[in-house]
């Protein structure tokens, strides 16, 4: 075989192997990385606030975290995850998480998971009009929900909207009239 026959046979090959290497090996990283964050989480799990150590993986684990979103391919549910650490480290690195779960929440409007993270931090730091935008769009997806119905339901009695807390409350009666959740409406859900 002569060396052009071998390049053209051995070219179209090479370019798949090359084009191949790139996304595994991003992949991969991704991988290793995820698996960095959780271990230093972990860490940080055990630590005692506010010692030395503790202060040094909470700077090591919001360096990672921003490391992480620079790579490509990553699955969303690993910047969600990445995201919700950063939630709770608190300060600048909350904003970024919030940031980052509003970014998920833009490619993905329907995720439940995303929905609910992000009216969980709305109403932790008291912006209700934005926790109930998202428990509203909760129960169109999964109407059957009536742990958020009574979030929802709660919502609206912060904000004294007494037809659409006693609605909320009726429609859990609906779906569930004797489960705990429906008592617990019952009783917080007063006006």
């Amino acid at each position: 075989m002569s060396k052009n026959n071998l390049l053209d046979v051995l070219t179209p090959k090479l370019i798949i192997v090359a084009l191949l290497i790139f996304p595994v090996s991003q992949i991969v990283r991704g991988e290793l990385m995820s698996f960095e964050i959780r271990a230093i989480g972990g860490a940080l799990s055990t630590n005692q606030t506010g010692s030395s150590d503790s202060i040094a993986l909470k700077d090591l684990l919001s360096r990672k975290i921003v490391n992480f979103y620079e790579i490509p391919l990553q699955p969303p549910y690993y910047d969600f995850q990445s995201a919700n650490l950063q939630i709770a480290l608190g300060g600048d690195a909350k904003n970024q998480g919030i940031n980052i779960l509003r970014k998920l929440l833009r490619q993905n409007p329907r995720n439940l998971d995303y929905l609910s993270a992000f009216a969980y931090y709305s109403e932790s730091s008291g912006d209700f009009s934005s926790a109930q935008v998202a428990r509203v769009q909760i129960a169109k997806l999964d109407p059957y929900n009536i742990n958020n119905l009574f979030l929802l339901g709660q919502i609206y009695k912060l904000k004294n909207e007494k037809s659409q807390m006693i609605e909320t409350l009726n429609r859990i009666r609906s779906l569930n009239p004797t489960s705990e959740v429906t008592k617990q409406a019952e009783q917080v859900l007063k006006f």
